[in-house]
């Protein structure tokens, strides 16, 4: 998340130098890319949303996974980096009894980012993880104490998708099998996309291709400016359908717009329609006069309800974590979730 936001900020930096050495009315339409009224019409609590508030205050959790245990209770694998941000302690773990209110438990795997949680029909639970250039998964039975497995579960391969792999979330299919969702960041200036792979025994995981990439969204992005759809969150609903969220710049309106998140819908979880009509988290302006974009999605459904944790976070520029940086949550009736 770090690494996109400050491509983000040094990308939109080298585009205005570059048109403010040949145009300078693009230059005045650069500074108004974030003007209030670009954002009059977005809710940065939700749109469409029960609004359920700030779950946690810190804006150094990134990346949160949460689970629902079978006592009905819940659990967060969340990367940590610290009170400032300038190291990564590690994917920790905390609890709670309604989702609302949560309590540190412990450190699940150091020196490890991008969590994602699945549990096994065994009832042992598969941590999967960015690993340097690769994801990783670790085991454990009671998904408190985790054991690293040998090798790695998927390795870049920039020739083929631009950049490096990471943010996996991976599903159990119905033939039995693995799918795992992954994107990859903005190196050699590549659009940040979303991919999949599948997997027989949840270890070997064979590429399939991409399943998001919004490129064609849109046709005025700006030279060296990058588009990102990034940390896909899938589930399959009661009602069926396959369905991602991830956080997505703006469609609508300025390309500088902080990120939003945006679902997508698949029957088979490999062919997706992005929901274009309107966001489900927008980005906007808090109270502190910043503008602060969503990322970092966790989704569940509990009783044809979907719950939806998202972080909030400002630019590069601004530190990442302003005062109101932290993780969200908001709800809403499945029989909704389309509109």
């Amino acid at each position: 998340m770090k690494k996109i936001l400050a491509l983000l900020m040094i990308l939109l930096m080298i585009t205005t130098v570059l048109s403010g050495c040949t145009d300078t009315e693009d230059d005045d339409d650069l500074d108004d890319d974030l003007d209030e009224n670009d954002f009059e019409d977005e809710d940065p609590g939700g749109s469409n949303w029960t609004d359920e508030g700030l779950s946690i205050d810190n804006g150094w959790y990134w990346n949160p996974e949460i689970v629902q245990l079978d006592d009905g209770n819940y659990r967060m694998y969340v990367e940590d980096h610290g009170t400032d941000g300038s190291s990564l302690i590690g994917i920790v773990i905390l609890s709670s009894t309604d989702g609302f209110d949560w309590t540190y438990v412990g450190i699940a795997i150091t020196a490890a980012s991008h969590p994602g949680i699945i549990k096994l029909s065994n009832d042992s639970w598969r941590l999967y993880y960015q690993c340097g250039e690769s994801i990783c998964s670790a085991i454990s039975s009671d998904g408190l104490t985790f054991e690293k497995e040998g090798g790695t579960r998927l390795d870049s391969d920039i020739d083929l998708e631009g950049a490096n792999v990471r943010h996996p979330c991976v599903v159990q299919t119905s033939e039995g099998g693995y799918r795992m969702y992954y994107d990859t960041d903005a190196e050699s200036g590549s659009f940040i996309r979303i991919w999949s792979a599948y997997s027989d025994d949840g270890l070997s995981f064979t590429r399939e291709g991409l399943s998001i990439d919004l490129t064609s969204y849109r046709t005025d992005w700006p030279t060296n400016f990058y588009a990102h759809s990034s940390k896909p969150e899938v589930l399959q609903t009661s009602d069926g359908k396959w369905r991602m969220f991830f956080a997505s710049s703006t469609l609508i309106g300025s390309v500088y717009k902080p990120a939003v998140i945006r679902m997508a819908t698949s029957d088979d979880g490999l062919n997706w329609n992005i929901k274009t009509t309107n966001y489900e988290i927008a980005a906007g302006e808090r109270a502190d006069g910043k503008y602060y974009g969503a990322y970092d999605v966790s989704v569940k459904e509990i009783n044809n309800t979907v719950r939806m944790w998202y972080c909030l976070f400002l630019s590069p520029e601004e530190g990442f974590a302003g005062d109101y940086s932290g993780i969200y949550s908001v709800s809403k009736s499945l029989d909704e979730l389309d509109n």
